[in-house]
């Protein structure tokens, strides 16, 4: 599951933003735009072939790779354009449709978007605001629960 791609992506937009990480990246193996575009395939693949749950965290991935897409430098501007657009919303939909409102995956996949209102702006003094509007719509998808019981 290319979960750990979506994470090394945020966090390392993140710590860019903050002056942390040079931009870009000093190793070719670390291209941003690259890595993006992989974890997109593999969860597109994911998405379609996976089983229920790995369709469902496919999704999650999406929806997260859509949001940060803008801040993602040499990123064809297709994906851009689409990060605006209601495909992230659409994915986080189909989250709830597969495994239901209650879910382990909805619950983390809001948990997971809250960091970045909660987290991200704040310590970024707006930088990731401009996805603001998209991440509530997103949120406001995503029912929230109580954490379920979960055993993977």
């Amino acid at each position: 599951m290319p979960w750990e791609l979506v994470q090394f992506l945020s966090l390392t937009l993140l710590l860019q933003c903050l002056g942390q990480l040079p931009k870009p990246l000093d190793r070719p193996e670390q291209d941003i735009a690259a890595l993006w575009l992989a974890a997109c395939v593999q969860s597109l693949n994911d998405a379609e072939y996976g089983t229920r749950d790995d369709r469902a965290w496919a999704r999650a991935n999406l929806a997260e790779l859509y949001l940060i897409a803008p801040f993602v430098e040499g990123l064809p501007q297709p994906h851009v354009v689409e990060s605006s657009s209601d495909k992230p919303i659409q994915f986080v939909r189909k989250i709830v449709s597969l495994t239901g409102s209650a879910s382990f995956h909805v619950f983390s996949t809001r948990r997971q978007l809250l960091r970045y209102i909660e987290w991200f702006m704040p310590m970024t003094q707006c930088t990731f605001a401009a996805n603001d509007a998209l991440t509530t719509k997103m949120l406001d998808v995503l029912p929230a629960c109580d954490e379920p019981e979960w055993d993977y």
